[in-house]
């Protein structure tokens, strides 16, 4: 291989190295409270054992100010992208107009990446599902698209989670306009912690970078450059 071919191949990896996406955030929540700020930090940093000691999660909220999530030292222009599970508990009652709607949302910088409703309750449809977290009209069964549905007999006690993952729902990303964003996270419409409430868990932010390709297209790419270079030489 010549020096040009082998420089060539050379500049392609890395380019190929520079597109893998990278963790910004990353948080379990299984750490002692107040222990969130490797990263970014939250507003309302506590644990709550939602679903028994096995398992933390960073709440429970309800209709209160935003708990936000602040990231620092991003890069402008790149794409970022947010995954999480969220625990919707109780009697979370949908679309219902007279008890609700009840209503959860996720903002980038004040921007709306996730407004839906969610419900545990039977008869109470929800506007979530796979294909219609955003905000549009939607009129779901109860727990359309969770990934875990308990429909305990004490509708206190019932549960059920979503997980917000970038591959399943690609529009839950964001990109910042300076290297600080804030993450906004909400509940509208609930009726108190102890009736109506919310949780996260498994938070991951990642950054895509900004018009790279993927790594199997530079691949590909590469080889057709490689290609080309050889037949120039013969």
């Amino acid at each position: 291989m010549t020096n040009k071919v082998f420089l060539a191949a050379l500049a392609i990896l890395a380019l190929a190295g520079n597109a893998r996406a990278q963790i910004v955030y990353a948080n379990d929540f299984e750490v002692t409270t107040g222990s969130f700020t490797a990263g970014g930090l939250i507003s309302h940093p506590k644990t709550a054992d939602a679903l028994g000691s096995t398992s933390k999660f960073l709440g429970l909220f309800s209709d209160n100010t935003a708990t936000t999530l602040t990231l620092t030292g991003l890069t402008p222009g790149n794409v970022y992208d947010l995954t999480l599970d969220l625990l919707v508990k109780a009697t979370w009652d949908g679309n219902a107009l007279v008890v609700g709607p009840d209503v959860w949302r996720v903002r980038a910088d004040g921007n709306t990446l996730v407004n839906t409703t969610f419900s545990n309750v039977t008869g109470s449809n929800q506007s979530f599902s796979s294909n219609g977290y955003i905000g549009g009209p939607g009129n779901y069964a109860p727990g359309t698209s969770a990934s875990v549905i308990n429909n305990a007999p004490n509708i206190n006690n019932r549960y059920s989670i979503y997980k917000f993952d970038k591959i399943a729902l690609p529009q839950l990303e964001f990109t910042p306009a300076t290297n600080t964003v804030v993450l906004s996270f909400e509940g509208q419409g609930l009726q108190g912690v102890s009736d109506e409430s919310w949780a996260l868990d498994n938070v991951v932010v990642t950054g895509r970078g900004n018009a790279i390709p993927e790594p199997g297209t530079l691949v590909l790419a590469g080889l057709g450059a490689l290609a080309f270079l050889r037949r120039r030489r013969r």
